[in-house]
C-alpha cells in the first residue's frame, strides 16, 4: 500500500502536463476504495493478486481499456514483469526502484543513495517525466504540487476516497493527535510501552491540553490494546476500522505519529502532516515523509539497516535503532511541529 501511494505522485504529474489524458490504475481490489473517486483517474481496474494470473490481469486491461498508449510499471515486480510480456505491443516506462543500490547499501553499508532524489514522490517524477520528454526542475515540481494545496507544504501524492466507503460512524472531537503503532512487521514498530509513555506525556502536557488522542490499529494488532487509558481525551479505535474509514479519520486529524508504514504515507496524500519513527530500514531507500511540515526521527548506527523491509529479526541485544528514540523525544518533536 505504501508504495502505491506514493508513486501517486505520478497521476498528479501526468495530469498537469496532459490534462485531457485518460489514466488508469490497475491494482489490488483490496485499494480500489483509496482510488475510486480520485480526480486524476479514469477509472481503477482491481485484480485478485491470489486468483489472477499475469494472462488473466493483461486480458482484463486489454478488455477495459480500448486503446493503450502507455504502460507505466510503478512496481516493478516479477507479478508486472510477467504481465508486461502479455503485452507485448505496448509501449513502457518502468520505474527504477534502486534495488541494486538498496542491496549495496544493506550488505557493504556503501551509501550509493545519499545523493538521490529524495523521498520517491519526488524522485520518480525526475525519473520518469524527463523519459516524456518534460525537462524537471524544482520549479516544475512546485506547479505539481500546486494542484493539490496551493504549493504550500509541497504535496505531491493524493487519495481517492470513495464516498459510500466513508460513513461517519466515529466522532471525535477535533483537534486531535493520531498514533499508529502498528506495522507491517513488527521489527519496525516503536516499543508499545514507548506510546504508552508518549500517551502519558502528551496528556499531562498543559501546551496540548486541547488535543484529544486517537489509537489505531487493524485487527490483527491486539498489542494496541496495552494502550487504555480511562481519559475523556483518549480513544483507541484498534481492529475498529476498515482502510477507508481509517484514511478518512486520518483526514481530519492534525497530526499523525507512528512507524514507517503506509498509513502514514496515506495521511501526507491527505494533506496531514506525518511524524515518522525510522527503525531498522533507512530514510535513503527513500520512504521518508515529503510534505515540507512532516518530519522523520532516526537513529545513526552502524548496524542500520538491517534489512530492506524491516522483516529481519534484530540480531543484538535489543533494537536500539528503536529503543534510543525515548519517548521524551518524540514529544518534544510533537511540540516543536505544532509551534507550542
Amino acid at each position: 500500500m505504501g508504495d502505491l501511494i506514493v508513486y501517486s505522485s505520478v497521476f498528479n504529474a501526468l495530469k498537469f502536463f496532459y490534462p485531457s489524458a485518460n489514466l488508469y490504475l490497475l491494482t489490488s481490489n483490496e485499494f480500489k476504495d483509496l482510488f475510486e473517486s480520485h480526480s486524476c483517474l479514469k477509472k481503477v481496474i482491481t485484480i485478485d493478486r491470489k486468483k489472477h494470473s499475469a494472462r488473466k490481469i493483461a486480458q482484463r486491461t486489454l478488455k477495459e481499456i480500448e486503446k493503450i498508449d502507455l504502460l507505466i510499471d510503478l512496481h516493478g515486480s516479477l507479478r508486472s514483469f510477467l504481465v508486461r510480456m502479455f503485452l507485448p505491443a505496448i509501449p513502457r516506462l518502468i520505474v527504477n526502484k534502486r534495488r541494486l543500490k538498496r542491496w549495496i547499501y544493506l550488505l557493504f553499508r556503501v551509501n550509493l543513495l545519499k545523493n538521490e532524489k529524495n523521498p520517491i514522490p519526488h524522485r520518480i517524477l525526475f525519473d520518469l517525466l524527463p523519459q516524456l520528454g518534460i525537462q524537471m526542475d524544482e520549479t516544475i515540481l512546485k506547479k505539481i504540487s500546486q494542484r493539490l494545496d496551493a504549493g504550500q507544504s509541497g504535496q505531491l501524492t493524493s487519495l481517492g476516497l470513495a464516498a459510500n466507503a466513508c460513513p461517519q460512524k466515529f466522532l471525535i472531537p477535533m483537534p486531535y493527535l493520531i498514533l499508529m503503532p502498528s506495522a507491517a512487521h513488527s521489527q519496525k514498530r516503536w516499543p508499545v510501552n514507548y506510546f504508552k509513555e508518549l500517551i502519558e506525556l502528551v496528556l499531562a502536557d498543559d501546551k496540548l491540553s486541547h488535543y484529544h488522542l486517537l489509537v489505531m490499529g487493524g485487527k490483527d494488532d491486539s498489542f494496541c490494546q496495552q494502550l487504555d487509558f480511562k481519559e475523556s481525551r483518549f480513544f483507541n479505535l484498534q481492529g475498529q476500522t476498515t482502510l477507508a474509514e481509517s484514511f478518512n479519520l486520518i483526514s481530519k486529524a492534525t497530526m499523525i505519529i507512528g512507524n514507517d508504514t503506509g498509513l502514514l504515507h496515506g495521511a501526507e496524500a491527505l494533506g496531514v502532516r506525518a511524524l515518522m519513527i525510522y527503525g531498522p530500514t533507512s530514510e535513503y531507500f527513500g520512504f521518508s515523509p515529503h510534505l515540507k511540515n512532516s518530519q522523520f526521527i532516526s537513529q545513526s548506527l552502524w548496524c542500520k539497516p538491517c534489512s530492506l523491509t524491516g522483516s529481519r529479526a534484530c540480531f543484538r541485544s535489543e533494537p536500539f535503532c528503536l529503543t534510543l528514540i525515548k519517548p521524551q523525544i518524540v514529544l518534544a518533536k510533537i511540540k516543536e511541529m505544532l509551534n507550542v
